[in-house]
């Protein structure tokens, strides 16, 4: 197992259980994208049932990607295969059955006086440990600690000395904060953006690269910079600049560079702890690139209410200044080992499909910009990207050779959102 979202061929050398999570979560991708992409400029959704639905269909996803993980590092086979599946499944059933608790707790809130009872905390108390597992599986034991410690400070930090004491809490009261409460908790205000906002430009980042941007921009990136000394390094770091203006992931922006980047930064002659380390620096900096930034940037938006073209200017000045430092210490770093520079490789040359792939990236983004000069919000402008986008994408003939490339960069996003 390689991928929730991997091909059939794939699929066929699967066991049962896997191939039932594949398509498990190829289908919670494609609605978790239908659902992003109509309460971004259609309709509003009820706000209990997006939440709990998002929540319910990004399990299944997570669970999934855990179970690719395992399978990519060797586990999950022989005797412990059957014990290890048994655990997801509990995952699985025990997430879906906290996500229906809260909404029909919220259900309730909503047409009679209804204060959370004993009963109901145990169902929260599962959810919780549901999520913390799969951040610990997803994200490493670092969050999972500090969350873990978090939930038991709640519980048991009045019996801690000095200035450590609380006043104390108990079950219900933690579970009516973490789980009941939509506006501070697990379902609170940022599950909120990220479902209604911050979907739709992970959609549109995905869509962008499946459908021939990135590598374009990887070659405009090597054709402005072939007259430099860091040739190479420098690419890399406009073309880290150039995906962060359509991905707010690091991760991603280092998956969509590094392949092709690195081994040229080192062939130039830079050394291989230098071209990780340019790499890794550039990418970093797509978080902080407009138009399409992290979801920190959607949640300042949304905390201070400020428009996010407001952010998206205020964003604009510290992030060129940021690779034209990394630029300008490239240049000193070429010059300290006498790098000089070469002429560009024949494969670097831009061809008509480039020029194609250009309109495909620069119209979207124009878009982006446009909906939020002229006062539309920050979910509409991100579909009104990605119904240009789809729109221009017939002129691809990459595309039109295989119209599936689109659906397959679709069920992708899932990968951008497990790392922003």
């Amino acid at each position: 197992m390689t991928d929730p979202t991997t091909n059939g061929t794939d699929q066929l050398r699967l066991g049962l259980t896997d191939r039932v999570f594949v398509v498990l979560a190829s289908v919670a991708c494609f609605i978790l994208g239908v659902i992003a992409l109509y309460s971004s400029g259609i309709d509003l959704i009820d706000p209990k049932l997006h939440r709990a639905g998002g929540f319910a269909l990004a399990l299944i996803v997570a669970v999934a990607v855990s179970r690719t993980r395992r399978a990519d590092r060797g586990g999950g086979q022989g005797a412990f295969g059957v014990p290890l599946t048994v655990v997801d499944v509990a995952l699985v059933l025990g997430g879906l059955w906290a996500v229906w608790s809260f909404y029909s707790v919220q259900t309730l809130m909503e047409v009679s006086l209804y204060d959370v009872r004993q009963s109901d905390a145990i169902p929260a108390f599962v959810g919780l440990v549901v999520f913390l597992e799969l951040c610990r599986r997803l994200w490493g034991w670092g969050l999972f600690t500090v969350g873990s410690l978090g939930v038991l400070y709640l519980l048991f930090g009045q019996n801690l000395p000095g200035i450590l004491e609380h006043t104390g809490f108990d079950m219900v009261d933690v579970s009516e904060a973490f789980w009941y409460n939509t506006n501070k908790g697990v379902f609170g205000s940022i599950t909120n953006i990220v479902l209604v906002t911050f979907f739709v430009f992970i959609i549109f980042g995905v869509l962008l690269e499946g459908t021939g941007a990135g590598d374009t921009l990887l070659k405009f990136a090597f054709l402005a910079t072939r007259r430099t000394r860091g040739g190479p390094a420098h690419a890399a770091i406009l073309s880290s600049s150039l995906f962060g203006t359509m991905s707010g992931s690091t991760v991603a922006n280092i998956v969509g560079t590094e392949t092709f980047t690195i081994p040229m930064i080192k062939k130039r002659g830079f050394s291989p702890t230098f071209a990780a380390g340019i790499e890794a620096t550039a990418s970093s900096g797509g978080q902080i690139m407009p138009p399409i930034m992290g979801a920190a940037a959607l949640v300042m938006a949304d905390l201070t209410g400020a428009g996010y073209l407001h952010i998206i200017v205020a964003a604009l000045f510290p992030a060129l200044f940021y690779y034209f430092s990394l630029f300008s210490a490239v240049t000193v770093e070429a010059r300290r080992q006498g790098i000089e520079v070469k002429p560009l490789e024949v494969e670097d040359k831009i061809l008509r499909l480039d020029m194609i792939n250009l309109v495909l990236f620069i119209g979207p983004i124009a878009v982006v910009i446009a909906s939020l000069l002229l006062g539309y919000s920050t979910s509409a402008a991100g579909l009104y990207a990605v119904i240009v986008l789809l729109t221009l994408a017939v002129i691809n003939p990459e595309v039109r050779r295989d119209p599936m490339r689109v659906w397959r960069s679709f069920l992708k996003g899932r990968n951008r959102v497990q790392h922003c």
